[in-house]
């Protein structure tokens, strides 16, 4: 996993979005602006002023809570993983001892990693379904050896939702996890994904990932 799957998958997100929408939406006129240009990932250091990171009493040991009004999303996450803002969500990774979260090259090194992204203007009765359809197809185009593990209903910060398990590998062939989940509210569609490398430590790794994913709320 890197960035430029990170960028395909929003291409395939922004193509599906807009192909049911001009099918079998027509009457909805999506949000102009959100879904053309790929986010580049910006510093961990650079926080918009609707960002929050605190510690509360809440959260588990060694947690914080990232908050941003703007999205109307909050989730925890471990305090020592790096943390990214971009301009349509979030990203939060572990990376090997020694290297430099700041770096945009070494993120692409991650042990595990969550993104949540944030996009507007996506009617609250849009086709999830249909969209993750088109989704899993782009995959089987531009993720190596893609397997999917389960296709199946779930709940998203207590609302209906689609989840995606899946494998696959990056072209340095290291063997990956991965897990979409998505969710409509409030005309806007939010996606969790997180990947981690396959290794004898991966339960303690999607353990956490699954704490992340339990933490998730939508505020509004």
């Amino acid at each position: 996993m890197n960035i430029t799957l990170t960028s395909r998958f929003i291409i395939s997100l922004t193509a599906a979005i807009l192909m049911i929408a001009a099918t079998t939406l027509p009457q909805v006129a999506l949000a102009q602006g959100n879904f053309t240009t790929p986010a580049k990932i910006s510093n961990s250091q650079n926080v918009s002023p609707s960002d929050s990171t605190t510690a509360t009493n809440a959260t588990p040991a060694n947690f914080l809570t990232y908050e941003n009004s703007t999205w109307g999303i909050k989730i925890q996450y471990p305090s020592n993983w790096v943390k990214q803002t971009s301009g349509q969500g979030v990203t939060f990774a572990v990376l090997p001892n020694g290297t430099n979260g700041n770096n945009e090259n070494n993120l692409q090194q991650f042990l595990a990693k969550l993104n949540l992204t944030s996009i507007a203007g996506v009617p609250t009765n849009a086709p999830l379904k249909a969209l993750a359809d088109r989704i899993v197809d782009s995959y089987r185009h531009f993720l190596h050896n893609f397997q999917i593990q389960s296709y199946s209903n779930t709940t998203l910060a207590g609302n209906n939702g689609i989840k995606i398990v899946y494998s696959y590998t990056d072209p340095k062939n290291t063997n990956f996890n991965a897990t979409d989940i998505a969710t409509i509210k409030n005309n806007r569609l939010y996606v969790i994904q997180y990947y981690y490398v396959q290794s004898s430590t991966y339960q303690d790794v999607l353990q956490t990932l699954q704490k992340m994913v339990n933490s998730f709320q939508i505020s509004g």
